[in-house]
Parts: C-alpha cells; sequence; structure tokens
C-alpha cells in the first residue's frame, strides 16, 4: 500500500482464503489503482480515549471465555525471529479493543463484538493470547503471504472453524499496507465460519489502530461472497464501499483521525442493516445487547455440563445469557465413579445431548449419581430374600450387593415351610412378597418371617 498525499494511508484490500478450514488459496492482489483519483476525506481529530489500566496478563493458550457465544480472540503475533513485546503494549491493545467497542455501541446499540474475555481476578479482560509465529519473519514485507501464513498456523486451532481472529502483528514491516483481513471462502451470513484480520503495528505510521482494526474485522466477517450486490462497492473491488470516505469500509484511512470519525455503513444501504443487501448486522460473533435470554442450569451430584456454542462450562448450577434464537446443544459429562441419570425441564429428557432453541428464558436441571448404589438386606425368621437383577439370595443375617443407581431392582420374599412374610421395613414397606426399589441411594431392607399357626 502507499500513501496518497501527505495524510492518507491505505488500508489493505483482504486476502481471500480457501474452503473452510482448507488449505488456503491465492489472495487477491490489493487495490493500488482505483482509489488514486477518489475524494480524500479531511475530519477534525478528535481527542482519543485515556488509555485504561489494563490488570489483565497475556497468555499462551486460550482461556475459559466469560460470556456465551462464538468469540473473537485477539492475539498478539510475534514473528519467529522477533522479540515478545506483549507486556508493553497489552495495555494499549485492550484499550483499543475497547475503543471498538465503543464506537460500534455508538454506531449500533443492539450489537457488540463478543471479543473473547476471560475471568481475570480484577473483572473480565481481553484474553489476550501471545502467538509466536513460525512461519513468519520479521524480514516478510508481503502482507497477504503473511496472512496466509498466520492463516495455515491458526486453522490447525480446535475452534477455528467457528472463531474470528483479531490478530495484532508486531515487527512485521509492510509499509503502507496497515492491515489485512478475510474470510474463508465457503462462509455465509449467519453461520459460524473462520476469519482472520490483522493488523501490522509497525506499519502505516500514524494510522489509528482501532480503525485498522474495526475495518480488518468487518472483513473478516463477511461472507465468502464478499459485498457482491453492494450499490456503493468501489470500482472493480468486493471489499470496500466508496459512498463515502467517512465509511470505515472505505479503502484508505488518513492519518491522525480517530475511529469516532468514521461511520459503520454510511446510509445503512451496503453492509449493515438497513437496506443492505449484505448484512453483517446477523453474524453470530456479534452479540444482541437489546435482546438476551436467560438459561438456568441446575446441575445435581458429580459431573458437568458443556455447551457446543462456547460460553457454557459448567460443574455446579449456573446461570447464563445468550441471543435471543440461539440454538444450543448441551452435553453432560460425568466425573469418575459417576453416571449421567437424565434431563428434566425445558423439554430435555433422557440421557442424550439435549437440543435447546432458546427463544425465552429456560431453565434445565441434570442430574448425576455415583455409579452404583450399596443395597443390604437383612432377614429375621426362616426365609429367603432373592433380588431380580441377580445379586442377592439371603437366608440369614445381612447380604450386600452394589446395584446400578437409578436402575429398578425388585426383592422377593420367600417364606421357608411353615413360615409366612410378616412385614418389610426399612426402604421396603408393607407385608407383600415383592418390594420394589428405584436404587435412588443407599438402601437397606429387612424381610421378618413368623411362624405360621
Amino acid at each position: 500500500m502507499r500513501y496518497l498525499g501527505a495524510s492518507i494511508i491505505c488500508l489493505a484490500l483482504c486476502a481471500a482464503i480457501g474452503a473452510g478450514r482448507g488449505v488456503p488459496r491465492a489472495p487477491f492482489e490489493a487495490d493500488s489503482t482505483t482509489m488514486t483519483g477518489s475524494p480524500l476525506r479531511h475530519a477534525t481529530p478528535v481527542a482519543t480515549r485515556r488509555v485504561a489500566t489494563w490488570c489483565g496478563t497475556t497468555a499462551t493458550a486460550d482461556r475459559a471465555p466469560v460470556a456465551t457465544g462464538y468469540s473473537i480472540r485477539v492475539l498478539y503475533g510475534v514473528p519467529a525471529d522477533g522479540a515478545d513485546n506483549s507486556a508493553a503494549v497489552a495495555s494499549s491493545i485492550s484499550d483499543w479493543i475497547d475503543q471498538v467497542e465503543a464506537w460500534w455501541q455508538r454506531e449500533d446499540p443492539s450489537r457488540l463484538p463478543r471479543f473473547d474475555m476471560y475471568a481475570a481476578p480484577c473483572g473480565p479482560q481481553v484474553d489476550l493470547q501471545v502467538v509466536r509465529l513460525s512461519s513468519v519473519s520479521v524480514g516478510n514485507t508481503d502482507g497477504h503471504q503473511v496472512f496466509q501464513n498466520v492463516w495455515t498456523q491458526l486453522q490447525s486451532e480446535a475452534d477455528a472453524g467457528s472463531t474470528k481472529f483479531l490478530m495484532f502483528l508486531d515487527d512485521v514491516n509492510t509499509g503502507n499496507l496497515c492491515g489485512v483481513g478475510g474470510p474463508a471462502s465457503d462462509a455465509q451470513l449467519g453461520s459460524p465460519a473462520m476469519g482472520l484480520s490483522i493488523v501490522f503495528l509497525a506499519s502505516c505510521d500514524g494510522a489509528d489502530r482501532p480503525t485498522v482494526a474495526a475495518h480488518e474485522l468487518l472483513h473478516a466477517l463477511n461472507p465468502g461472497t464478499l459485498l457482491q450486490g453492494a450499490p456503493h462497492l468501489c470500482p472493480g473491488d468486493v471489499w470496500h464501499v466508496c459512498d463515502s470516505s467517512g465509511d470505515v469500509l472505505y479503502p484508505y484511512v488518513e492519518a491522525g483521525i480517530p475511529l469516532t470519525s468514521l461511520q459503520l455503513d454510511v446510509n445503512h444501504d451496503d453492509y449493515w442493516a438497513g437496506n443492505a443487501p449484505v448484512n453483517l448486522q446477523v453474524q453470530p460473533w456479534l452479540k444482541h445487547t437489546q435482546d438476551q435470554v436467560h438459561l438456568g442450569l441446575a446441575i445435581t451430584g458429580s459431573g458437568k455440563v458443556t455447551s457446543d456454542v462456547p460460553g457454557l462450562d459448567c460443574t455446579a448450577s449456573c446461570g447464563s445469557d445468550w441471543d435471543r434464537g440461539d440454538v444450543v446443544d448441551l452435553s453432560p459429562e460425568s466425573a469418575d465413579g459417576y453416571r449421567f441419570i437424565r434431563w428434566t425441564g425445558a423439554g430435555c429428557s433422557g440421557v442424550a445431548d439435549c437440543s435447546l432453541t432458546l427463544d425465552a428464558a429456560k431453565s434445565v436441571s441434570a442430574l448425576f449419581a455415583p455409579d452404583t448404589y450399596q443395597l443390604r438386606v437383612s432377614v429375621t425368621g426362616k426365609g429367603t430374600v432373592a433380588s431380580t437383577p441377580l445379586g442377592i439370595k439371603c437366608t440369614t443375617r445381612t447380604c450386600a450387593k452394589a446395584f446400578t443407581s437409578y436402575y429398578t431392582v425388585f426383592l422377593v420374599a420367600k417364606p421357608a415351610k411353615g413360615w409366612k412374610l410378616k412385614s418389610w421395613t426399612g426402604a421396603c414397606h408393607g407385608s407383600k412378597l415383592k418390594c420394589r426399589l428405584g436404587m435412588t441411594a443407599p438402601s437397606a431392607a429387612r424381610a421378618t418371617f413368623v411362624k405360621t399357626r
């Protein structure tokens, strides 16, 4: 990319990526001709917000999220031969994320990018992960090739197929190429797919980092067909709009002009809400801030429940908030020595995974129990007590056997000749010969036989 005059820095045209999480194909060339004669915007700079003190820590692995839904993971990229300066820039990156969030909420109060947060001791913080890039070096200057190399490395992440990545890459100087971003070629509106956006920290001196981050993140949120059909596309360009230089997806950024001077789809007729033919507002990485529903989960026993959509991983009763309309599959996992018994509530039943459509607040219960409970049987007098299933055949004193929890066990009393069953006591009652036990807890029963007269 290149300067167009003294104060204009190009934003990259985004790279195109291969299908799904597969091998990426060659990216498009950055547009170097269509924007040359475009009018330049000279906005009045707005004072940037004070950098807030970041109280989190960096990590080399993704941490458990504190919110539900598909996340935008925030990464600090280090070339294979570069220095890790994450401690020095972490607070700035956190502040840039805050600025993007505040701007997005100003532009559309109903949506908020779901940046990945973790539970720091001081409260939720950006989960800033440090990634050492094995195929990127400080000598690289081709931003699109860097993009491909980063994509190849990140696509092996366990959650890559449903994650958007926002990387702040250090020590790689691509000149006036401020950032690159793009989705998987088979990405569809409203469905999870991988996407990657990169902000080059060593490039475009004077460019506003939150502006570059928001611009490239929107490219990563695109469907695989990009912005085809938008009425104000730049000539020969399916990534950017040219109806206003005040649009965040205008191909160039002006040095010294902050994100707060830009708009999210001017007139809402290209890529955001309104009459936009490509409405990125429906993408699942955007929290519906004004339409959340609560899911309450009660857990009894030792086990955990997780969701297929990130955000729920509970070993004790918990609650979580979701976008209305989210479809979530809940999966039980018992602890060692325990088994999953059943679901109850909100249309869940049985022992299979439970699929919920969260069109309203809902409550679900998951019951776990020890693999077995012990059943003790005592006999007074002369007679036999036998069990179905087999395991107990007791004629004198006390017998014991462990049976599968929550499975029905029948005890049958058989008096000896000249004797009769007087009564059951303990877990069994009455004087009928057959007793039914649900084995919902350790149980004990006594059969008392007496002589007939």
